[in-house]
């Protein structure tokens, strides 16, 4: 698997102070209570996918989990921040699924440093329960919170339960376009279970609800369900308060998983950090089980792959990258040449005005082009980029110049 470890975002956040990484946690008791709404699975060889793309300080998916009744070895978390000093200090809290809980820890086996908007990559299709408190506020156009559950939707399983926490105003007033802009995308992707209110005390520092929802298989709802559904909830009165610890629960969701490991092949950031690799590889499982040959390995040669008398084409090379030949560990230790190569894909656009002879107006055709390149990270941490010349590989486009 590739899983780098490194950070996410916080919990709810304004506009202003998602700038300068102001973290407002989501109040853990809430949560907790949250949590009872939901059956999660301990049995053997069975495990829980959580993903919390904006994690902070970790407490208020580890409280969810625990209201659960979730086991630590049942669940696999995985988690991304934006703010380094957050990341530090979890680092110092969190425990893994191989750990005995513990209270004053956090549930987090996987962390990432990035922006989940742009900066991660993950197996689709692959989560089993995806907890959200995203950033609150707007560019102008769009809300931050439908940027969230637009990113992450992905990510989730079909019918897999999304706990979205955002401020009540959102699925109010939809005479705000904004506002109804958001409700819309939100409801084409996930069916509403249940939405509950935190309490007065809580709810009046930034109105927020949770949503209890399960992701749809596609993309698209009819109008009448989504009116149906804002009409249910357009007044805070139709909404009940999350219930009490000492609360008999009349309705839990259960959190479906798949027998066996988690399924997650790929958690990375999607730029590589050069200074990141090598204590990463110091904590590889696969290292740690004994197989350090694989660091180790004989030189590295074309006659591995045939030692073909002509070398490859262009088209070839691009061909060779996208199959992954030139892409793990090569050279040789004991030579002082063993390093990192990963093949890399980018697509390239150019453009050119076309002559159609007289009487017929000029075209732009718009080809498309692959440019394939290898990303070398030596023993001595240089990085190095080499590339190959660009393969034509679709797309000629004509629009007409006015």
């Amino acid at each position: 698997m590739v899983k780098n470890v490194r950070n996410v975002n916080t919990f709810q956040q304004t506009a202003g102070n998602y700038a300068r990484y102001g973290a407002f946690y989501t109040n853990t008791d809430m949560m907790y209570r949250c949590g009872r709404l939901l059956k999660i699975e301990n049995e053997e060889n069975k495990v829980t996918v959580v993903f919390e793309p904006h994690i902070g300080d970790g407490t208020a998916v580890t409280s969810l989990l625990r209201g659960a009744g979730a086991e630590r070895h049942s669940i696999v978390t995985y988690a991304v921040e934006i703010n380094c000093d957050t990341v530090e200090k979890l680092k110092q809290t969190k425990i893994s699924n191989q750990e005995a809980d513990e209270e004053g820890k956090v549930w987090v086996d996987y962390l990432l440093n990035a922006d989940t908007t742009h900066g991660i990559i993950m197996s689709n299709a692959k989560v089993d329960l995806l907890y959200d408190n995203p950033p609150y506020g707007s560019d102008g156009e769009t809300r931050f919170e439908q940027v969230a559950e637009e990113t992450t939707f992905k990510y989730l399983k079909r019918n897999g339960v999304h706990v979205f926490v955002i401020p009540y105003y959102l699925i109010s007033d939809m005479s705000d376009k904004i506002y109804e802009k958001f409700a819309r995308s939100y409801f084409s992707r996930y069916k509403p279970l249940h939405i509950f209110k935190f309490d007065d005390e809580v709810y009046k520092d930034y109105k927020q609800i949770v949503i209890i929802s399960r992701r749809r298989d596609a993309i698209g709802c009819m109008l009448e369900d989504f009116k149906a559904w804002i009409e249910s909830v357009n007044t805070l009165e139709k909404i009940p308060y999350l219930p009490k610890v000492d609360e008999e629960i009349d309705e839990r969701w259960r959190v479906l998983v798949s027998n066996g490991g988690d399924g997650v092949e790929k958690f990375t950031t999607k730029v590589f950090l050069p200074e990141e690799a090598l204590p990463s590889l110091k904590k590889s499982r696969v290292l740690c089980r004994g197989i350090s040959d694989l660091a180790c390995m004989e030189a590295y040669t074309s006659e591995i792959v045939g030692n073909p008398p002509i070398p490859p084409a262009d088209a070839t090379k691009y061909e060779l990258m996208v199959c992954g030949v030139c892409e793990g560990l090569a050279g040789n230790e004991d030579e002082g040449t063993l390093h990192i190569q990963r093949g890399y894909v980018e697509q390239v656009e150019t453009s050119r005005i076309k002559d159609n002879g007289p009487g017929n107006a000029d075209t732009i055709e718009v080809i498309t082009s692959s440019e394939a390149s290898i990303h070398i990270f030596d023993s001595q941490f240089n990085y190095i980029v080499l590339k190959a010349g660009a393969a034509n590989t679709s797309t000629e486009d004509s629009m007409s110049e006015e």
